[in-house]
């Protein structure tokens, strides 16, 4: 299983704070005062969020991943979509 390079900094949920997502604050902060915000798809992998924030830390930025769909506060919603075939005559 995958699992993200670093430990959050600090965490963030829903009923405490609002919204849900974690903080990465790199050793060497090259960028005080900013930070990259990674908001969560459709697909809910909050997860890949928080893989992808590791090449910001590495590259000094600190990181604040949120997640959107199907995180703890937030309904379970599953996206799908039907394609229609089309045939010409």
């Amino acid at each position: 299983m995958l699992k993200p390079k670093y430990e959050p900094t600090q965490t963030f949920s829903i009923e405490k704070d609002g919204f849900y997502g974690c903080y990465y604050e790199p050793a060497e902060n090259k960028f005080p005062g900013k930070s990259m915000v990674i908001c969560t798809g459709s697909d809910g992998s909050f997860l890949l969020a928080k893989l992808g924030s590791a090449y910001f830390v590495d590259a000094g930025m600190p990181v604040l991943p949120l997640g959107y769909f199907n995180v703890p506060g937030r309904p379970m919603i599953r996206c799908c979509a039907r394609w229609n075939t089309c045939s010409a005559p």
